[in-house]
């Protein structure tokens, strides 16, 4: 296997930064490309993803180190959540923030909004060369992530894996022919709808059954809506896990990997979504409901609450089919409770 090697650890190089060699190499690939034919290119960037060996968060560009000194770290309601009492037991047996986790909160999320703006850069990059090379008006650009992360919300200082809108809603913005300019969709979509729509783009066919749908409808008429659930889940590894791995690959990982390992974390979960509705099951311990547009915060679950039961009665029996399904049959809309 042929490894190269950009930069060095000794010195460390502007033009050696991640997000700008990756940059590069995508704009070498597209100038390379046969416009006679349809290409497909994925630029996968590593920011905001804090550097191993660096217990504040990721380095940005050295363009932007100092761009965003003095930015404040939002607080939401949920931040450092006063009252947990009605969440599952992982989380009500989680300490609140300290002063000294507040301002490491802070530090890390100005750095990492500071190594997303060479992410900024990229993307501006890449569309002004297939605006050049003519190919913009006919090429579809995907943005998205894989996961949200937590800033102190819940009480959780740093790190992903949890059911909570903090980590499972992340942001997807699409252009290309067709798709009017500004618009925003209210559609709710998730990321196994990203190969459906590849394949859409491409006219191709798929050789195994796909649970998601194209978001070209929806793209392109920003108005329509489905009454299709999704499923969120999450397989995080149980906190006596990763610290056992925390302590045997400290050297290797870094810091970041033991500190989330003492982040509270629930079991493996499950969720269902459907309009203003999230119910959660935990491993071993229960449920939770939110109603998102009255609770956007996911201050009180509803599980406990008699008003609700039919409606938790009728989420979990749809959760358990969500669970279970494949292809076709994950799409099928189903009734949205009322309130």
């Amino acid at each position: 296997r042929l490894t190269r090697k950009f930069g060095s650890r000794r010195k460390r190089k502007p033009r050696a930064y991640f997000t700008d060699v990756i940059t590069r190499l995508a704009l070498k690939q597209v100038r390379a490309t046969d416009r006679s034919t349809p290409f497909y290119l994925a630029v996968d960037h590593r920011a905001p993803h804090e550097d191993l060996a660096s217990p504040v968060g990721p380095q940005p560009a050295p363009r932007h180190g100092r761009s965003l000194r003095g930015k404040g770290l939002p607080t939401p309601p949920n931040y450092n959540e006063a009252d947990v009492s009605d969440k599952a037991r992982w989380l009500r047996n989680s300490l609140r923030l300290s002063s000294t986790n507040s301002s490491l909160i802070k530090r890390r999320y100005v750095r990492r909004l500071g190594s997303l703006r060479s992410v900024d850069d990229s993307v501006g990059r890449i569309v002004k060369t297939l605006r050049r090379l003519g190919e913009l008006k006919r090429t579809y650009i995907f943005f998205a992530s894989d996961n949200g992360f937590f800033n102190g919300e819940h009480r959780i200082s740093k790190g992903k894996f949890r059911p909570y809108e903090e980590a499972t809603h992340v942001p997807l913005l699409v252009r290309g022919p067709g798709i009017p300019r500004g618009k925003v969709s209210r559609a709710l979509v998730a990321n196994i709808d990203l190969v459906p729509t590849i394949v859409h783009v491409t006219g191709a066919g798929a050789r195994r059954a796909m649970d998601g749908r194209s978001l070209l409808p929806f793209a392109r008429k920003p108005r329509k809506r489905s009454r299709r659930p999704i499923l969120l889940e999450s397989f995080s590894p149980e906190p006596e896990r990763m610290r056992k791995s925390a302590r045997r690959s400290s050297l290797l990982e870094g810091p970041s990997i033991a500190e989330i390992a003492r982040e509270p974390s629930p079991k493996p979960w499950k969720a269902i979504v459907i309009g203003q509705w999230k119910l959660t099951r935990f491993k071993s311990q229960g449920y939770e409901l939110y109603n998102l547009k009255r609770d956007p915060f996911e201050l009180s679950s509803l599980d406990g609450s008699r008003r609700h039961r039919k409606v938790r009665r009728y989420l979990k029996r749809q959760l358990k089919r969500l669970v279970r399904c494949k292809g076709k049959s994950c799409r099928r809309p189903i009734r949205v409770p009322k309130a």
